[in-house]
Order: C-alpha cells, then structure tokens, then sequence
C-alpha cells in the first residue's frame, strides 16, 4: 500500500493557454497526488506585442484546473542554455525557491524534461512527445489566431473576443443591426436588458390596474443587468459578440430622463467597460412607438444623438458613424467591421490589450 503522495511539476510559457497545455496538465495532475505547475516570467522584450502578463496566464490555468497549485516565477528566466552560461543553475535555485520542496516527477512535452529532473532530483516523466494528441503550439496561434481559434483554451478565449457595441438614440434599428451582424459574421448577439426589464415591469403593473414609471433606482439595476447579460455571453463566445447597447447608453439615459442627475455607479461601469469597435447609428429612420421609448420628436433624437457621439469621444472609445435606410444601413455596417476585422483580428492586437 502506497502511503507517501506523489509530487508533479510542470512548466510553461503558456502563451496563450491552448489545448495542447490542456491535456499536458490534465495527464500530470491524474498521474501524480499533487500537481504545481509553474508559469514562466518570459521577457516581455523577446515577444513584443505577443507579450501576455504572468498574472493573466496563472489566472488561466488556476481558472481551469482549480484543484492545482499554479506559481508565478518572480524573476525573469532565460528561455535556452544558450542564453546564459548558468541557465540550469538558474533554474534550479528560482525553482527550489518558490516551489520548496523536490518534486518527485517532472512532466513535459519536451526533452529538456531530462535535465530539469536530473538537477532537481526528480524522475522525468514524457508526455505526449510525438504529438500524437494534439499539434498545437503556441507559435501557430500565435502566426494565425483566426485559424487555430479552436485550440485556444476555453478560460483564454473570452481574451480573445472581440466586442462591438451598436450604439446610439432609440428607435434607430440598433436591435435588427447588432442581430444581422451577429448572423453575417457568426457572433453572438447581446440582447439590451432594459428592455428586458421594462416590458417585465410594465406587463406586471397592468395585470393589477396600474402603470410602471421607471424610476432613478431602476437605472443602476439596468446597467447591472446589461453588464451581466454581456459577460454571460461573452463567456461561451465564439470570436466576436454584438451588443445591442451598454452601460455608457444607461448613463447617458440617466441624465436625460433625471435632468442631468447622475448616478457614480453607473458612470463607473461605463468607464470599465470597453469595446473594439462602436457602430454609431444616426437617427434617420422612422421613429417607431413603444412604451419603452422617449423621444418621438425628431429634435430630441438629433440632440441625443450628439450627445451619444460626446460621450464616445470623453471615454476614448472607437467608432464608426452608420447612417442610411434599409439595405444600404445594413451594407454600411457590415462593411465597418469587416474593414476592422480584417485589420485588427490576430493574436498581437489582444495580446496588446491584455499588457
């Protein structure tokens, strides 16, 4: 009987996180009692733009193996022997130090397994040498994330999403906009919660013989609800999402309905939540009624419209000023992120946003 449990160790770039890495840590974590997998502290001046924070690749694995100690190297290591005259020497003495014990096991895809086990005393464990498992690394997602999306770990993938925000007064077709996106570029859509909300309350007040008034209490539960509604889509993405509306629209619609009362709740979760791209829409389609809506005349559509374009300069925000009816303001929508898409969709220009 086997009283003593068993010690693993992995190391890794995991640049970013993908399947091959996946399996690698699953392998290890079933085949020793206590697994601790140690991210590399790379240089960040070796890989540039492809550069991911530490804390951002620990949180990736702690996220999808929880039962896992995963450690943060401190000090910056050598990538090859190489490198440095002393690279296993190096290794070793920032290993013992923050890993405290000798791993009995040492499990890796490489054979430079060998000699990491033979300076910490440990047995070399191969695993997955040949690649039979997966092909994967992280240089091909890396040269072509587009492509090899599929590989990306779950838990890395809402790093990778890229969001567009349909933006702009009421009744400007931004539902049947982010929608047709949505379907064109095979994204998900992101429905706006405070309609949600308000045809809930207002269907609720009528059954008993009275009439919903959105009151300034309602707008911070709105805005919750849309940044919930976000990141609950977010997280079972696939590549892109389509809002339709954000936090920003609740605040601005704050100060209209509460002559200019603010709410800091809702200003800071407009100030957090950030998109690759807003769609602007113009207000020159027919107003619809609704007893959602505000704004019927023309003038005020025009005005909000201002100062929805005001605030998307203030927060620094990307945009793109859609306009026209029918097929043609689709058309134009469609060509703005297909434009951005094909400039901005490649694993640097996240990497980028996640230093």
């Amino acid at each position: 009987m086997r009283n003593k449990k068993t010690t693993g160790l992995v190391i890794g770039k995991f640049l970013p996180l993908h399947d091959g890495h996946e399996f690698l840590i699953s392998f290890a974590k079933h085949f020793v009692d206590q697994l601790f997998v140690v991210v590399d502290n790379i240089p960040k001046r070796s890989y540039g733009n492809s550069y991911i924070p530490g804390e951002t690749r620990v949180k990736w694995i702690q996220k999808k193996f929880p039962g896992v100690k995963v450690l943060y190297l401190p000090k910056e290591m050598p990538q090859a022997p190489n490198e440095h005259k002393r690279f296993w020497e190096i290794w070793k003495k920032e290993l013992q130090k923050i890993l405290k014990i000798r791993p009995d096991y040492i499990l890796a895809s490489e054979t430079y397994g060998f000699p990491l086990a033979d300076i910490l005393g440990s047995k070399f464990i191969p695993i997955d040498i040949p690649r039979d498992n997966t092909g994967v690394s992280g240089t091909k997602i890396r040269n072509d994330l587009l492509h090899n999306w599929n590989h990306l770990s779950s838990v890395a993938k809402a790093n990778f999403v890229m969001k567009f925000c349909i933006f702009g007064p009421e009744s400007s077709g931004k539902t049947t906009i982010a929608k047709k996106l949505a379907k064109h570029f095979n994204g998900a859509f992101v429905p706006e919660y405070a309609r949600s909300y308000l045809e809930t309350h207002i269907d609720h007040k009528k059954t008993r013989g009275g009439n919903f008034k959105i009151d300034f209490d309602d707008m911070i539960k709105i805005a919750r609800g849309q940044g919930a509604i976000e990141d609950a889509t977010i997280s079972k993405a696939e590549k892109m999402i389509f809002c339709d509306t954000d936090q920003l629209t609740t605040d601005i619609w704050t100060k209209w309905l509460f002559k200019d009362r603010h709410n800091k709740e809702i200003g800071e979760l407009a100030k957090k939540r950030n998109y690759d791209l807003c769609l602007l829409l113009r207000p020159d389609i027919a107003w619809k009624h609704d007893e959602t809506r505000y704004t019927a005349q023309q003038e005020e559509r025009e005005k909000f419209f201002e100062q929805c374009e005001k605030e998307l300069i203030d927060h620094g925000r990307r945009y793109a000023i859609i306009s026209g009816r029918g097929e043609k303001r689709n058309k134009m929508a469609i060509s703005a992120v297909k434009k951005f898409l094909e400039k901005n969709f490649n694993y640097q220009y996240f990497a980028k946003k996640l230093q």
